[in-house]
């Protein structure tokens, strides 16, 4: 009987964090990714009179990261925060998991920009785990679009140069690779703190 309600629990979670929606996009980032791998997009100096030149596949995670935030402002904080089950964790999964998908089908496919987008999913993933334990959960997926838009406007493809725009940063960068896995771990810690128990207040 209990290992039953547990099956069920889980189902409920993954019925509720609609996992078929964040596969779904998984896949079209990848087929994206796959058909699309030599595409450039040239960025006019609106902000910085440089300009950048990028991969598509800087920008296609966007499109799962998106429906990740989606999917984690469907959660019930305050039925959740009494749960026994390890939801907390299992969002995290939930969040990193397309960043496997896509970094496999990178190396099967022999796709060197595919690590562009992998690294992309890690950090973006993280941005938007953070903002969702923040409080921001509507538009938890907000924070990381606006990063990659000013990236694209005002950043630098140049290695050490405003390495805060890492998400169009050549894969070869590895500062852009540390600042998203750092991006990432942030974002996971912030979800796994035990949220505070909630209290009627009459």
């Amino acid at each position: 009987m209990l290992s039953g309600n547990v099956v069920l629990g889980w189902r409920a979670w993954a019925r509720n964090r609609s996992l078929l929606s964040l596969l779904a996009a998984t896949v079209v980032c990848c087929v994206l990714i796959g058909l699309t791998s030599e595409v450039i997009i040239a960025i006019p100096p609106f902000l910085t009179g440089r300009g950048v030149d990028v991969s598509n596949a800087a920008v296609v995670p966007l499109c799962v990261v998106i429906v990740q935030g989606w999917c984690l402002s469907r959660r019930d904080t305050r039925l959740e925060a009494g749960s026994e089950r390890r939801t907390a964790l299992a969002d995290c999964l939930l969040s990193t998991t397309p960043a496997v998908l896509v970094g496999i089908v990178a190396y099967v496919g022999n796709l060197p920009v595919g690590m562009v987008a992998t690294r992309n999913t890690v950090g973006l993933s993280g941005v938007t785990l953070l903002a969702n334990a923040l409080g921001v959960t509507r538009l938890s997926s907000l924070p990381a679009t606006i990063w990659v838009l000013m990236s694209l406007l005002a950043g630098s493809t140049a290695s050490f140069e405003a390495p805060w725009s890492w998400p169009v940063k050549d894969r070869t960068d590895v500062l852009s690779a540390v600042l998203s896995v750092a991006l990432c771990l942030l974002g996971i810690s912030a979800s796994l703190v035990k949220p505070r128990p909630w209290r009627n207040r009459g």
